[in-house]
């Protein structure tokens, strides 16, 4: 849930329960002691949604929004050795957009979707037989996404124009990560550091061509998150795991407004998997992201009295997240 009351009356999300898909699918290459490894995988990256009910006819507001990445990645891992690895993936990134918004600067309400390319590197090194660490390199993915929409009461009061051609550079950052694992008897602990690079997004773009073009100022800022996380081989068929996060804010003040989760926030995770025979196993995890209330000052007329009125902030309020994600895995080895 997100609360916010930069316009006004506290405000708050309609909840509901989203699915995405994740699948995938690896094969090692001469038999159980080959080194080279062929995988695919298709699962969502970046993104989510945010839905809220419609306010203020007057006031300029996103009430909902779906900006999402769904990737097919073909990889190809090999063990050089037994201290080094090595591995590559091309990502096919296909991007969902959805907006409805108001007075933005009018009512609008379009989608759109479009494909674009990424890749992936990797390196895992063992030390020893019971340390590993990896590191991953994902370059940024941008897709290009066409649409439909509709802009109601333009270009006069009352009238409705169906907009045939959205067009919407999707861009999603780098991002590199380093994380290390060890093995001490049943147990296993390990922890990682992610940075993405989100200062590469500065502006969101939505054409409606030929009628009109939103911009929205993002000046994102690069992010840092920390992961730490422990596993316990209770018996031969059940395992427990359990886990923090804590993640950095990509979003400044200025620009800051109800559907973005903008942090910093703390997550924390727990997980069981149960091998049900020899070929079928089944995990299961949930996470709980939340984080402090966020205050965003009201400096409009400090700003105006400078001379520089447009970098006031924009949607100055409290703003408060919670996320609650729920994953189910089935596997089957062969």
């Amino acid at each position: 849930m997100t609360d916010a009351d930069g316009r006004g009356d506290t405000q708050s999300t309609i909840d509901d329960l989203r699915e995405l898909p994740v699948l995938g699918y690896a094969q090692r290459i001469g038999g159980p002691r080959g080194r080279l490894v062929l995988g695919i995988g298709f699962w969502n990256t970046f993104g989510g949604t945010a839905t809220f009910p419609k306010g203020d006819p007057n006031r300029p507001a996103i009430d909902e929004s779906t900006a999402v990445v769904l990737e097919l990645v073909p990889g190809l891992a090999y063990e050089v050795n037994d201290f080094l690895s090595l591995g590559v993936g091309v990502r096919l990134g296909l991007g969902l957009l959805s907006i409805r918004s108001t007075a933005k600067p009018t009512d609008a309400d379009f989608s759109a979707l479009g494909v674009g390319p990424g890749a992936t590197l990797g390196m895992m090194v063992r030390p020893t037989r019971n340390l590993s660490v990896g590191v991953t390199y994902r370059t940024p993915l941008s897709a290009h996404l066409r649409g439909t929409g509709t802009i109601y009461d333009f270009p006069t009061p009352g009238e409705t124009t169906s907009i045939d051609d959205v067009g919407h550079d999707q861009r999603w950052p780098a991002q590199a990560l380093l994380g290390v694992s060890y093995r001490l008897g049943r147990w296993r602990v390990a922890g990682q550091i992610d940075w993405t690079d989100w200062s590469t997004l500065d502006k969101l773009v939505f054409e409606l061509r030929p009628i009109l073009t939103q911009v929205q100022e993002t000046d994102f800022r690069d992010s840092i998150a920390v992961h730490v996380g422990a596993e316990l081989v209770v018996s031969p068929t059940l395992t427990l795991r359990a886990g923090y996060t804590r993640d950095g804010n990509a979003i400044g003040d200025r620009t800051m407004q109800r559907n973005y989760l903008g942090g910093p926030h703390h997550a924390i995770a727990g997980g069981v998997g149960v091998r049900l025979s020899p070929s079928w196993r089944v995990d299961a995890a949930f996470e709980y992201l939340f984080g402090k209330t966020r205050i965003v000052d009201d400096n409009l007329q400090e700003y105006v009295d400078a001379g520089f009125p447009a970098r006031a902030n924009l949607d100055p309020g409290e703003y408060n997240a919670k996320l609650f994600t729920f994953e189910t895995n089935v596997q089957y080895l062969f």
